[in-house]
């Protein structure tokens, strides 16, 4: 099986999936609180997937490492987590200059709900579901080009499949990261240990948002964020973000030697012969049009 042509038409059905399911089931999501909403959005785009292993007669484990990870290994995957979150405020304040955030918009309406609900559903699983069909399925099948081509094709898709511009950026740089963490653990774990990482330290910012509103004696609406502002923050995360990120670096070479796969992560950033009749490109047809049909979207909402 030509995994890299048959991922990329999974691909292009997720997209159109994810454009047509609010017209499709409009009425259904309507009635939802935004807890079931969120929870039904997992649910929805897992679905594709889910689909294609079962029509493709594939086993998760021949396509997913769940290899078990020591406690150490988790703590270092959730520190780096937390060590890349100034990299992630940095891209994601440098995008606002030019796209909206949804994030902070839609995040407003999780603010009456409790924290653990909110952990739930923000941070625990999107940590499981997304990393099982981005880190799982699409990284294995793109892996086919190699590591670097996989770790990078599979990070395209996750950006591109959050559908706004505002949050492509920071998507698509952690999910190369997140890659990596996988090659170097062998374990889909330790990839889900930071994505909750840094979703959760959002839901614990969201819990404080509503005291601190309180003693500034402002709320979220009347505290509009200025273009000087976004700036600012640009600069000094740009340059919190060096220092925390070469730290989250070497945790990761930390856990390299901790997981005893110093030798593979060698052969993982070497060049390899493909087999024969192998293509080096992860680009076909479907992932064009499914780029197209993205980037038109997300154009499109910006402007309208």
């Amino acid at each position: 099986m030509n995994k890299t042509k048959s991922i990329n038409r999974l691909f292009l059905c997720l997209i159109v999936w994810a454009l047509a399911a609010p017209f499709l089931l409009g009425g259904i999501l309507s009635r939802l609180s935004n807890v079931q909403l969120s929870v039904a959005g997992e649910a929805l785009f897992a679905l594709p997937a889910v689909v294609y292993m079962v029509i493709k007669r594939i086993y998760p484990r021949e396509w997913i490492p769940f290899r078990r990870i020591d406690l150490l290994t988790v703590f270092m995957s959730f520190l780096t987590g937390l060590l890349l979150l100034p990299l992630v405020t940095f891209i994601n304040a440098f995008s606002m200059l030019f796209a909206t955030n949804y994030v902070s918009e839609s995040s407003v309406q999780f603010m009456e709900n409790s924290f653990w609900v909110n952990l739930l559903v923000i941070a625990v699983i999107p940590a499981v579901v997304e990393e099982l069909v981005y880190r799982g399925v699409f990284y294995h099948a793109y892996r086919e080009k190699g590591v670097l081509m996989g770790a990078l094709a599979s990070a395209l898709v996750f950006g591109i499949m959050h559908r706004n511009l505002n949050q492509f950026f920071y998507a698509a740089v952690l999910g190369v990261i997140f890659s990596v963490m996988l090659e170097i653990t062998g374990s889909i774990y330790a990839s889900m240990t930071a994505h909750f990482a840094i979703n959760g330290w959002n839901v614990l910012l969201m819990a404080l948002q509503k005291p601190m509103e309180r003693l500034a004696g402002e709320t979220a609406a009347q505290a509009d964020i200025t273009k000087e502002a976004l700036v600012y923050t640009v600069g000094v995360m740009g340059v919190l973000a060096l220092g925390t990120t070469a730290l989250a670096m070497g945790v990761m070479v930390w856990m390299t030697k901790h997981c005893k796969r110093e030798s593979h992560m060698r052969w993982c950033f070497k060049r390899h012969p493909l087999p024969e009749g192998t293509g080096k490109s992860f680009v076909t047809p479907s992932f064009v049009a499914a780029v197209v049909l993205a980037v038109v979207y997300m154009v499109l909402i910006e402007i309208v």
